[in-house]
């Protein structure tokens, strides 16, 4: 089978005090197993019991947005969204930031990336800091020192010696690492990211700042309430909030 987007039916998804429960009956049998995406990320699998699985979300929010994926018993763990959703993961709705570990930074460093409310220009919100080098840990490379000077380690020329990405790819020195963060799921819009990096001395390195569009499901609407009922004419009124991302 491989993976198969057909034969799952959402049979249940209610809220209660610790989260949310999906109930979900399949028909591909109890040899294989369901997988539940979470805004693009693998969050559980299960292997259907009398053709059904029960997910229990504790910490889905109102941005988050579901999918179901059949697979073989034993591909349970095997990550296919890209591969059985491209549409979803084209347009995510998590930002990604990935800085390269050079060997420039000192340990002491500190990354820190700010992230703007969705059509903001100014990105205010602290989302993320971390020492690049935690205790020193990785701020090391060969040195250009002579034998016996310098070694492996941390050192200043460690900076000057010969990249490891091949001519062309990147600056002097050790350029094999990248530092990845990303967001919780986000709602659509367009958000302005800044990225700095503080030395252990408190100086500020010039902002990057770019804009990142997230192009992904709205919010849904909220809210719905039974506003009357006229037994006469079997007329039910409802009334509800719209998502704040329909127009």
């Amino acid at each position: 089978m491989g993976y198969d987007l057909t034969g799952l039916t959402v049979v249940e998804c209610r809220r209660y005090d610790q989260g949310r429960l999906l109930r979900v009956a399949s028909a591909h049998g109890d040899g294989s197993a369901v997988q539940l995406y979470v805004s693009g990320r693998l969050a559980a699998w299960q292997h259907p019991v009398a053709g059904v699985v029960e997910f229990v979300l504790s910490d889905s929010g109102e941005a988050d947005v579901f999918f179901l994926l059949a697979v073989d018993a034993d591909s349970a763990a095997t990550d296919y969204w890209e591969q059985a959703f491209p549409e979803a993961a084209a347009h995510g709705n998590r930002i990604r930031v990935r800085v390269p570990l050079y060997f420039t930074y000192a340990p002491g460093d500190v990354l820190e990336i700010y992230r703007g409310a969705a059509g903001e220009a100014l990105a205010d919100i602290l989302e993320y800091r971390t020492e690049i080098f935690p205790g020193g840990r990785g701020a090391c490379g060969r040195g250009m020192g002579r034998r016996g000077y310098g070694g492996r380690g941390w050192h200043v020329d460690s900076a000057a010696g010969r990249g490891m990405g091949g001519r062309g790819y990147g600056p002097r020195g050790f350029y094999a690492s990248l530092l990845t963060w990303r967001s919780e799921p986000l709602p659509p819009g367009t958000y302005k990211i800044a990225v700095q990096v503080t030395d252990a001395a408190g100086n500020v390195s010039t902002q990057f700042s770019g804009l990142v569009v997230l192009d992904t499901y709205a919010r849904p609407a909220s809210g719905l309430t039974v506003e009357s009922y006229d037994k006469a004419t079997d007329t039910l009124s409802l009334s509800w909030t719209h998502s704040p991302d329909v127009y």
